[in-house]
C-alpha cells in the first residue's frame, strides 16, 4: 500500500513525485499588506525539503 503512496502522480500536465500533500494551513506569516516574509519562505522552503510531493500555500 506504502508503495502507492510513495509513487509519481499526474495532475493535468504536472508530475508530481508522489502523492503527499500538504494542505494550506494558516500561519499568519505574511504582512498585514499581503507581502511575504522570510518566515513565510523559511516555512515552505523546509517543507520543500521535507519530500512532500505537493505543497498547497494559503492566501
Amino acid at each position: 500500500m506504502l508503495d502507492t503512496v510513495f509513487s509519481p502522480y499526474k495532475i493535468g500536465n504536472c508530475e508530481i513525485k508522489n502523492r503527499l500533500v500538504v494542505p494550506a494551513m494558516v500561519t499568519n506569516y505574511g504582512t498585514k499588506e499581503g507581502e511575504l516574509t522570510d518566515r513565510y519562505m523559511k516555512y515552505h522552503e523546509e517543507k520543500a525539503k521535507g519530500g512532500w510531493g505537493l505543497i498547497i500555500t494559503e492566501a
